[in-house]
This record gives structure tokens, sequence and C-alpha cells, in this order.
């Protein structure tokens, strides 16, 4: 019976050193990558003041065609 108690005494005292010791180890997160980010600096006025817009050109008036006028045939004389 005495081997059996250091038997188990020695094994929970592994599975206990495991955990303390091992078991964060396993798995370790990876590192993270920083990257910049390019931001560009405005100040408050050129956002609330923007410039006005430039004048759109006025379109010339379209020109119609006059369509041809046909002569007017003259009436016939009455007998």
């Amino acid at each position: 019976m005495r081997k059996g108690l250091t038997l188990s005494i020695a094994l929970h005292v592994a599975v206990v050193a495991l955990a303390w010791f091992g078991l964060p180890n396993l798995r370790k997160d990876p590192d993270i990558m920083e990257e910049p980010i390019v931001v560009d600096v405005v100040t408050l006025s050129q956002m609330s003041n923007p410039a006005p817009p430039a004048p759109q050109p006025t379109p010339s008036p379209a020109v119609k065609p006059v369509p041809p006028q046909v002569a007017q045939a003259t009436p016939p004389t009455p007998p």
C-alpha cells in the first residue's frame, strides 16, 4: 500500500507542476503587429467654409430649324 500512495503523490505532483508551469506556455498568442495609419489633419475652418462651386456655363439656346414653306396651290377658277 505504501507503493501506491507514493506513486499517487508523485503523479499528483507531476500533474500540478505541469498545470502550473507547462499549460500557460503550451499555446502562445501571436505578437500583435502594429501598423501605422495615415491621417490628414484639417482645421475646422476648412470644413465649415468650403470654396464656392465654379459657375456652370449657360448653354446657348438651340436654334430650331425652320420648316420649308410649301407654296400654296392656287385654286382653280370657277367656270
